[in-house]
């Protein structure tokens, strides 16, 4: 799982200019299209109870979410067999289409493809996110379920220091621990407006755990795997654990 933060110097104008832009305008569409993210079985919520409790896909439209949305109580734990139905509907593959679909609370944008020795190519093209699993990164007559998926949920976002601001959306490549024998690229939007003060991190978890972000900077075996441009990052990926 992967989520970009920038680092700002105590430079006022630098302040001035990331904070207002990046802080002001894309967290709070983001607040704002995550305020139905929290558990829909809750009242004041926008999906029904019975909708939830008959597993019903519900679509929502997160411009039109309104702030009575958020309830303040957590979600209950999910069961084991609800972990289960989760990961098996998230890595059914989508016939090329990118689906959004809430799952056990968690808005999601997801896309799964069934990818062989060929190769393939993943997007979610409106969303600036992107994954390449060149070929041979799958050995011959192998195949795998590769999903990536936009998670629209601010419990999941790394915890922001007051001199940070969120500046990607958070995303997820699956299924966790999958690994490949060449590099993947995943490719994903920012909008720092420079490449200077941006870190990356990433969290060894699987989607419905706990994260554990860390910034991927800091380890030498990730550092020349990434590529951050004015307004865009680039990860090469052996595995998906990061």
């Amino acid at each position: 799982m992967q989520g970009m933060l920038s680092d700002f110097l105590p430079d006022p104008g630098v302040l001035q200019f990331i904070l207002t832009q990046a802080a002001i305008i894309v967290l709070l569409i983001i607040i704002m299209k995550c305020l139905h993210s929290r558990c829909p079985w809750l009242p004041n919520c926008m999906i029904g109870q019975d909708a939830a409790q008959e597993n019903t896909e519900v679509q929502v439209d997160p411009g039109t979410l309104g702030s009575t949305s958020l309830s303040d109580v957590p979600c209950p734990k999910a069961t084991s067999q609800e972990m289960e139905e989760f990961f098996k509907d998230l890595h059914s593959p989508t016939d090329n289409r990118v689906v959004r679909k809430m799952l056990l609370h968690k808005l999601l944008v997801f896309m799964t493809k069934e990818v062989d020795h060929r190769g393939a190519c993943l997007m979610l093209a409106d969303m600036g996110i992107s994954l390449e699993v060149p070929p041979d990164a799958v050995s011959l007559g192998r195949v795998e379920r590769v999903s990536l998926v936009l998670v629209w949920d601010l419990l999941d976002s790394p915890h922001l220091l007051g001199t940070q601001a969120l500046i990607s959306p958070v995303v997820y490549c699956g299924p966790h621990g999958a690994s490949f024998q060449q590099l993947c690229t995943l490719s994903f939007k920012h909008c720092a407006g420079s490449g200077k003060y941006v870190r990356v991190y990433g969290s060894d978890t699987h989607l419905l755990a706990s994260k554990e972000w860390e910034e991927l900077h800091n380890k030498p075996s990730r550092r020349n795997r990434i590529c951050i441009t004015r307004d865009e990052c680039q990860i090469k990926l052996d595995h998906f654990r990061y």
